[in-house]
């Protein structure tokens, strides 16, 4: 399996940037035979997106960007770093998304959050 790995230098709250940054890394990837392609940890938000997250219309713009990259994904497999929300309970996850040929197939929750120094990611996101 040929696996790409993409790291790109994302920007905190510009959606549509990094999204762009994403596409343009998924078509390198398919260019160049991979199979996978893998971004780092909230790739599609920035990282930290810390009170970003605490906007209605940032999270759905955010899934909006999601939604806008799944249909890019047809015979590559896409890692991507970004944030969940569950409609049910209102909780947010920093999530790893598996997009496999224009469906999302995967989906993991990051279980060790942190909570020091910069790292406040509890106080924005919930366990697993």
């Amino acid at each position: 399996m040929k696996i790409a790995l993409a790291q790109i230098n994302p920007i905190i709250g510009d959606l549509g940037g990094n999204k762009e940054k994403i596409l343009s890394f998924i078509d390198q990837a398919r260019m160049q035979n991979a199979e996978l392609v893998v971004f780092p940890e909230l790739a599609l938000t920035g990282w930290p997106p810390k009170d970003l997250l605490l906007r209605k219309e940032f999270i759905q713009a955010s899934e909006e960007a999601l939604e806008d990259i799944i249909p890019h994904t047809a015979g590559i497999g896409v890692l991507l770093g970004t944030i969940n929300s569950d409609s049910d309970t209102g909780k947010l996850y920093n999530s790893a998304i598996l997009i496999d040929n224009g469906k999302i197939t995967g989906n993991v929750h990051k279980a060790q959050l942190q909570n020091r120094y910069q790292f406040d990611e509890t106080s924005y996101f919930a366990p697993p």
